[in-house]
């Protein structure tokens, strides 16, 4: 069996050297096939129902960086696959309780779109400062619509620097999201970590506002 060798570069350039052909799911706790009765085929087949309907979960390549910028060949995508799968010990989908499934359905079904929820979040954040500093006209028409449409966000709001203003709020956006993370089940929250790490912005760590996640699911489902 081949093994994958990686050389990331100091630019973050990832080189791809060669690539496993074994099997895509690694052994091991994580993604091992739960034994027992019908209970365990029962959580095997939802597991299983999950991954077809949401085909990012075992394809992490098209949103983690580096790997999400590099063209690949199907073979070479697997092998990055199973790669970012063991070295992040992501998980299959578990059962989730009644308290998280609000907001794990919306960040499943919103997950082609979350690049934009990250934007229009930062957007949120950053919402007093854009308007009086009048930073908002730079804004694309569909982000000043959410701008000028949402409510005030109820904590601490965000003051932008010197920079380009699109690249600081959406720096700031994906920050918030990155911090949703650990309130989402491990298998979704550390998938979601991965999307949205960005350590070169040195922005302090803070939680995500829940008013401003939900207007901006909501505002990019309707302009999607």
């Amino acid at each position: 069996m081949q093994r994958l060798r990686v050389r990331v570069g100091w630019d973050g350039v990832a080189e791809l050297r060669s690539w496993p052909s074994a099997s895509f799911w690694p052994r091991g706790a994580a993604c091992a096939r739960p034994r027992g009765g019908g209970e365990g085929r029962h959580e095997m087949s939802a597991q299983v129902s999950t991954m077809a309907r949401h085909p990012w979960l075992w394809n992490p390549a098209t949103y983690c960086h580096p790997w999400s910028t590099l063209a690949m060949t199907s073979g070479q995508r697997m092998g990055v696959n199973r790669y970012l799968i063991r070295k992040h010990h992501l998980a299959m989908p578990a059962p989730v309780g009644p308290d998280q499934r609000p907001l794990v359905d919306m960040m499943t079904a919103a997950w082609e779109r979350l690049d934009r929820m990250a934007f229009l979040l930062g957007c949120f954040v950053a919402r007093p400062h854009l308007l009086a500093h009048r930073h908002w006209v730079t804004l694309d028409r569909d982000a000043r619509a959410f701008l000028l449409g949402c409510l005030p966000a109820a904590g601490a709001t965000h003051t932008i620097g010197g920079g380009p203003v699109v690249e600081a709020v959406g720096a700031l956006g994906r920050q918030r999201m990155h911090a949703l993370a650990g309130k989402l089940p491990a298998w979704l929250g550390d998938r979601l970590a991965l999307r949205f790490a960005d350590p070169g912005r040195g922005l302090p760590w803070t939680t995500c506002d829940a008013a401003g996640l939900w207007s901006a699911s909501r505002h990019a489902a309707k302009t999607a």
